[in-house]
């Protein structure tokens, strides 16, 4: 299906361009990918590098079905991040309040879209007090944590929202296992998760990115969450997708919690992401699976020729198990 829709806009940057497919089942267009043209040369953007009005992306639910105006957007590049400004608000905003102590003390007073995931606020706030570790910022209401997964509506904030940051400590302070947290109104208990175990490699071709490839298909550097579509309507059906997640911490529970929508139709997967891979990088696993084995891989090294994922089945015998948590760390190839 060709692009139909296209926005541009320039600084002394580049130009910037958000491109859009017409989805004919809803009769509008919807956000296929990114692109940034710089000194002649175009290269897809991941989602989860842009930001819009001081808000991730990657992270608001219904930013795919919102085409952005042409006029009056303005766009910086701070290092990897696309900050764009847009008049006005097509979204749905409320005003949270953010009281942080500890190694910290400042309340940060914001204003966010409704439908802007637990995980996208704390990577606001992980931008405004600069501490780039997720793992740290243990957001809570009335000494409750929040489910990563949901959005601020789903929790029932509205504006005048009080939330807390204790940064003392903070190792100590983690949830464990069974501990109760909340969605704003219902408590519920972090259970054991479903993953492969990432022991038996595979290696599969790299898809050249071209203007035409959706983002769906592109590898980046670094983890890429994998799976696939049971809708036979979308273009991933029985294909694999990847969510690139790129360079850094990351904690397996909290990534598949958040990631529940095919990016390819934005419906919810029916099955849910149990597996990843890696290029052009060097990656650590480190977890404990429900029976109490430890699972620790160091300094893996990835070719920059493949991608590199793991086997869900060996002679028959499903590999994924249910992980009390599971942590991985990418870093570039020395």
């Amino acid at each position: 299906m060709a692009i139909q829709t296209q926005r541009s806009y320039t600084s002394s940057a580049g130009t910037l361009m958000a491109l859009y497919r017409f989805n004919g089942a809803k009769d509008k267009n919807r956000l296929d990918h990114f692109s940034f043209q710089q000194g002649g040369n175009n290269s897809s953007v991941d989602l989860s590098k842009i930001w819009i009005n001081n808000w991730p992306t990657s992270h608001l639910k219904g930013f795919k079905s919102y085409v952005m105006p042409q006029e009056e957007v303005q766009f910086v590049q701070n290092h990897e991040i696309f900050d764009i400004t847009v008049p006005g608000s097509h979204f749905a905003t409320i005003n949270l309040t953010v009281k942080v102590s500890g190694e910290k003390n400042e309340t940060l007073s914001l204003t966010v879209p409704e439908r802007l995931t637990v995980v996208g606020l704390k990577k606001i706030v992980s931008r405004k007090l600069e501490i780039p570790n997720l793992s740290l910022l243990n957001l809570q209401r009335n000494g409750y944590s929040l489910d990563a997964s949901n959005t601020l509506e789903d929790c029932g904030f509205e504006s005048g929202t009080e939330l807390t940051l204790d940064l003392s400590n903070e190792a100590e302070k983690k949830p464990k296992a069974q501990e109760k947290i909340t969605t704003g109104a219902l408590e519920m208990a972090i259970q054991p998760f479903p993953f492969t175990k990432p022991e038996d490699t595979v290696h599969k071709p790299v898809v050249t990115a071209k203007p035409e490839t959706p983002a769906w298909r592109l590898i980046y550097p670094g983890l890429s969450l994998t799976g696939s579509c049971t809708d036979k309507t979308c273009q991933a059906f029985k294909n694999l997708f990847y969510i690139s997640r790129k360079m850094g911490a990351f904690d397996l529970a909290e990534e598949c919690a958040e990631n529940t929508t095919c990016p390819a139709c934005q419906k919810t997967l029916e099955k849910p992401i149990t597996n990843c891979g890696f290029y052009d990088c060097m990656y650590t696993i480190k977890g404990m699976m429900e029976d109490g084995t430890k699972f620790l891989k160091e300094d893996q090294k990835t070719s920059k020729k493949s991608f590199t994922t793991f086997e869900e089945t060996v002679n028959g015998i499903s590999k994924i198990v249910n992980w009390k948590y599971l942590k991985i760390t990418t870093k570039p190839l020395v």
